[in-house]
């Protein structure tokens, strides 16, 4: 028996009806009828998604856009990270996504450590020519700048009339990144020396 295959990839939307003629070396010939429907779900979504620079510590959202642009109803049966520091905080899955329709998901960043981040989210759903797409996650760790003094107080002792001797006091960046700072003072009699500056983490 031979076996007649073909791709529906080219066809548009739709229900087709096809006849095959069988023929066989006896006296009857017979004809079968097939359906095929190439009714189904479409999903696309950004290939990539970039968080830029965020403080450890802290969130950023975006919106990633899953959309169908199919002829049935899409579902969604979960959106996964391979990276922790990436991971999708809603919609809860499974979800649906109606024909020529789209669904919000909110995509978390929340770095743990300095420096570039990568990672992949995986999108895995009732299409079925892709029933896993994936989503290239970036972004970036930064640690701020932290001010720090070398005290927390300084005493000045003087008799009256006479100005007590100058002190001094360090300014630094405990953290990262550059750190701008000025600085004031609550006394007119009181003056401070550089009284802005810079320091890099």
């Amino acid at each position: 028996m031979e076996v007649t295959r073909f791709s529906s990839t080219a066809l548009r939307a739709g229900t087709y009806y096809i006849a095959l003629l069988v023929l066989s070396s006896s006296a009857s010939t017979g004809t079968v009828t097939a359906t095929i429907s190439t009714e189904r779900p479409n999903m696309t979504v950004p290939s990539a998604l970039d968080f830029g620079a965020v403080n450890i510590g802290q969130t950023r959202d975006l919106t990633l856009a899953v959309r169908n642009t199919g002829t049935e109803p899409l579902t969604v049966r979960s959106l996964s990270s391979s990276n922790p520091q990436f991971r999708a905080i809603s919609p809860s899955t499974p979800f649906s996504v109606v024909i020529n329709g789209e669904q919000a998901a909110t995509i978390r960043f929340q770095p743990t450590a300095s420096g570039g981040q990568t990672g992949t989210l995986t999108i895995a759903s009732n299409d079925p020519f892709r029933p896993s797409v994936t989503v290239a996650l970036s972004g970036q760790g930064f640690s701020p700048p932290a001010i720090a003094a070398s005290v927390t107080s300084l005493t000045f002792n003087a008799q009256a009339g006479t100005n007590p001797s100058p002190q001094t006091f360090t300014v630094r960046n405990s953290g990262s990144g550059t750190l701008q700072y000025q600085i004031t003072t609550s006394q007119p009699w009181l003056s401070v020396s550089p009284a802005s500056g810079s320091s890099t983490g």
